[in-house]
């Protein structure tokens, strides 16, 4: 930087050490600022960037040299903030808002891949629960859709509303179950009475 060769073109000029010792010294200090914006950089912490870049401005360091870092800042931000959309699409499990959320998460580099993997099986998961659901629906057969509407509410789970209208169709097949089976065995009830001894020995 500019300080750097303020010190160099001194000490060629043969200029005395004791009056460049505070030059020196605010050229020390800077380094080691802008050492500290670098780590806190290459380990992508978020805070502890941007404490580096204010610390960095405060002491004076020329704003050229911590250009790149506000743009890594401004990077680590967006990437933070798609982290916490994940998480949270991930935590509501609605389908079309966690596809988002990882689209989104790619788009900002995020890096944590344990997330990035549980996000992904997590969007698989509840796609296949909700195909499950859709096909019983259509199906209309009881057992299928009590499978269907029992799985998807096993954590991690469908939202209600993906599982809602299976969950009524069910509820009105085994009401059709109910009644059908009422009427069989008054059915076989009244066949029994017809063919029983006492009605026959009349």
């Amino acid at each position: 930087g500019a300080l750097r060769r303020a010190l160099k073109e001194a000490e060629v000029e043969g200029v005395k050490e004791s009056e460049l010792a505070e030059m020196r010294e605010t050229y020390e200090n800077w380094t080691a600022l802008v050492r500290e914006v670098e780590v806190a950089s290459s380990l992508a912490r978020t805070g502890r960037l941007r404490g580096a870049i204010d610390c960095a401005t405060v002491a004076g360091v020329d704003f050229a040299q911590l250009g790149w870092a506000q743009k890594t800042f401004e990077s680590l931000v967006l990437r933070d903030k798609a982290e916490e959309k994940l998480r949270k699409a991930m935590d509501q499990r609605c389908i079309e808002s966690l596809g988002r959320a990882l689209r989104h998460a790619h788009d900002c580099n995020l890096q944590s891949r344990p997330l990035l993997n549980a996000g992904v099986a997590l969007l698989t998961r509840l796609k296949g629960l909700k195909a499950a659901v859709d096909d019983a629906v259509v199906g209309h057969d009881l057992i299928r859709v009590h499978e269907a509407v029992k799985a998807g509410r096993t954590d991690p789970a469908l939202p209600e509303e993906s599982v809602g209208k299976a969950a009524i169709l069910l509820k009105a097949l085994r009401q059709e179950e109910s009644r059908t089976f009422r009427m069989r065995m008054e059915q076989a009830k009244e066949d029994r009475d017809f063919r029983s001894p006492d009605t026959l020995v009349s």
